[in-house]
């Protein structure tokens, strides 16, 4: 797909990466305060069901019979995208350094490739091997200054689970029917992935510690609800939103090596928030994932 359409599902794609990056630095404080990542999940879904519940129902009047019938692609982007891939992910950090576990995930991009190809429905053209290889390596180097020889198995197979999970998620957001309001499938897809959670917590599988102590940032304490909140409609509502109605213009693939770049934004935001100054080799991979998100071509390729 070519033309302004194509130019709005990058726009969106970016926009998504950008709001998904700053979750990461606002709710390391928390967790270090006592709160459970699965209980900052919930929470975070919660709050962007709540924000976007009036503008999600206005946007589905008149589209109710659509909505319906799209039920089984908001549940699977609910329970994969919003409870399974961030779940395996926190679970991943438990045993593994964080660089080990990031690099394992965001490598969903050339998953989606290689499932493409190996499916037969379509190989890869140079574009997307060198944006492959870009993108590889400047994950490496974003993720190098955390990573040792610290291989857990579980670990492992959680962070593989986060990265299965996340090519899954932009394959199911891509195929939400466009008569469906991303924003009403964004209600719907958080609600079901928070209840899926919070019944996994009342059955006593996942930990959903939740604590009121000041988290500190920037050597400052800061009001609980703060990063939590901004997280809920930054990164989650508007973040969400914008991959959903990316995936939707620009195909799973495309989408996915975009969400890419939420690794170099979490960086920055990091170093801005938690005073983290990035590395050379981080810096330097920061330019090689942005040079292969530049390298694919903006068609349409679902």
């Amino acid at each position: 797909m070519k033309g302004p359409k194509a130019e709005a599902g990058v726009v969106l794609a970016i926009t998504a990466a950008a709001s998904f990056g700053i979750s990461g630095p606002l709710l390391k404080p928390m967790i270090d305060a006592g709160w459970s990542p699965s209980a900052l999940v919930i929470v975070r879904s919660l709050i962007s069901a709540l924000v976007l519940l009036v503008p999600g129902l206005y946007a589905a009047r008149g589209r109710w019979s659509q909505t319906w019938h799209a039920r089984y692609d908001i549940a699977m982007v609910g329970l994969i995208g919003v409870a399974a891939s961030q779940l395996a992910f926190a679970q991943s950090l438990k045993t593994l350094p964080v660089g080990t576990a990031i690099l394992i995930q965001y490598s969903a991009p050339v998953v989606i490739v290689l499932y493409r190809w190996i499916a037969g429905r379509a190989a890869p053209s140079a574009s997307t091997m060198v944006a492959s290889c870009l993108t590889l390596c400047g994950l490496f180097a974003v993720a190098s200054p955390n990573i040792d020889n610290r291989l857990d198995l579980i670990g492992v197979l959680w962070a593989t689970a986060a990265m299965v999970t996340v090519a899954l998620y932009y394959v199911t957001a891509s195929r939400v029917p466009h008569t469906v309001p991303a924003i009403s499938a964004v209600v719907g897809s958080q609600i079901i992935g928070a209840a899926a959670l919070l019944m996994l917590g009342f059955a006593g599988i996942i930990d959903t510690t939740i604590t009121t102590t000041s988290p500190v940032l920037q050597g400052q304490h800061i009001p609980w609800w703060l990063p939590i909140t901004t997280v809920g409609v930054i990164a989650t509502a508007l973040g969400f939103w914008a991959s959903i109605a990316a995936s939707r213009v620009l195909g799973s693939q495309k989408a996915a090596f975009f969400g890419t770049l939420e690794v170099a934004v979490a960086v920055t935001v990091a170093w801005l928030a938690l005073a983290e100054t990035p590395t050379a080799a981080q810096i330097i991979g920061g330019v090689f994932i942005t040079a292969g998100v530049a390298t694919m071509r903006t068609r349409y390729e679902r």
